[in-house]
């Protein structure tokens, strides 16, 4: 699933995945990347019908498979996590929700001035891919930062691609870790019963 904001990397990845060896079906809400999405197929396979990317509708080209769907409530948006390979999410919602799904998720991070935006992102890189080989982490953080218009998207999708079994498997792996912790408002109560006890 492909849902961003508006993100100059997404044509080049979307014309890799059409020039690409693997098919592809990418699912992606109406209105959304659809100027992207216009100028990938027209580089690839000339022009297309006006409603083409209508809601409902889907297009194939080369190994692409656009499926254009409407914005939908939010269970159904989780259903849609659930049921995707690969999810491409962002903001803050969208991206609490890919990481309960457990499957693999790539975060387009809300830009702040003088790139503070991408401290965030690299933080968050880590601690999603501790553990892993650094192979798998690097590419994984390569497709993060590719995405957020870092590094050049291609080569980190190639990269990203050939180690997407242990991504999987991580993927699932952060969602059961995320399962397993104390819930917020009970570590907020810990942490001020903490103070109270230092301050007696």
């Amino acid at each position: 699933s492909l849902f961003s904001y508006a993100n100059p990397a997404a044509a080049e990845l979307l014309g890799v995945w059409i020039r690409g060896a693997t098919p592809v079906v990418c699912v992606v809400p109406a209105g959304v990347l659809h100027a992207e999405m216009v100028r990938a197929i027209k580089a690839d396979a000339g022009d297309i019908d006006a409603g083409a990317l209508d809601a409902g509708r889907s297009i194939t080209c080369g190994n692409l498979q656009l499926t254009i769907i409407p914005f939908v409530p939010q269970a159904d948006y989780d259903l849609l996590l659930w049921a995707c390979d690969l999810n491409f999410v962002r903001g803050e919602d969208s991206f609490v929700r890919a990481q309960w799904a457990g499957r693999p998720m790539v975060w387009q991070i809300y830009s702040q001035d003088e790139a503070a935006h991408m401290t965030k992102l690299r933080a968050f890189v880590a601690r999603y891919t501790a553990g892993l080989p650094p192979d798998v982490a690097g590419a994984v953080g390569d497709l993060f930062a590719a995405w957020n218009g870092a590094a050049d998207i291609g080569a980190a999708w190639a990269a990203a691609e050939a180690v997407m079994p242990a991504w999987i498997s991580q993927a699932g792996r952060w969602a059961a870790s995320l399962a397993s912790g104390t819930d917020m408002a009970t570590r907020l109560v810990e942490a001020v019963a903490e103070i109270r006890r230092k301050q007696l």
